[in-house]
């Protein structure tokens, strides 16, 4: 049995179909089968309207377009935090004032200093004249723009 050529419009019809069961993960034997051609007939199609590099493009946009949505919801969610951030870092603040209870004030201070990494680096009440503790106290009790 030989297959007669399809008409112009018929042909382009079925190509695009070859293509859509192709991008759809079909095998061409499978799309020779349901197109009414020859596999050599779709591979000569895959080859002359770049099937595989088509598919590619698609899959390159298309995680383009989800690496920009991902990346605008991380940026949302960064921005809120940064708020956040930002308001209870300004009641921390109040908390290591002289207006708070000495104790409020003393935890404050305790979580400010591990908040900055700095939980190590507290003097023990133990070894306070140690050559460390003391350049550690000198440090927290000068102000920043002093020389």
């Amino acid at each position: 049995m030989t297959l007669a050529r399809p008409r112009k419009d018929q042909n382009l019809t079925s190509r695009m179909r070859a293509y859509e069961m192709f991008a759809t993960g079909a095998r061409k034997t499978e799309i020779a089968r349901e197109c009414g051609v020859t596999k050599t007939t779709v591979t000569n199609w895959s080859r002359d309207d770049r099937w595989e590099q088509r598919l590619a493009d698609v899959v390159s946009q298309a995680n383009a377009a989800a690496d920009h949505a991902v990346g605008e919801e991380l940026a949302q969610a960064l921005a809120q935090l940064k708020r956040q951030a930002r308001k209870r870092i300004m009641e921390l603040e109040l908390l290591c004032g002289p207006s708070a209870r000495p104790e409020t004030r003393i935890r404050a201070i305790q979580l400010w200093l591990k908040l900055a990494g700095l939980d190590r680096a507290i003097p023990t009440p133990t070894d306070p004249a140690s050559p460390r503790s003391l350049e550690l106290i000198e440090d927290l009790l000068t102000p920043e723009d002093a020389p």
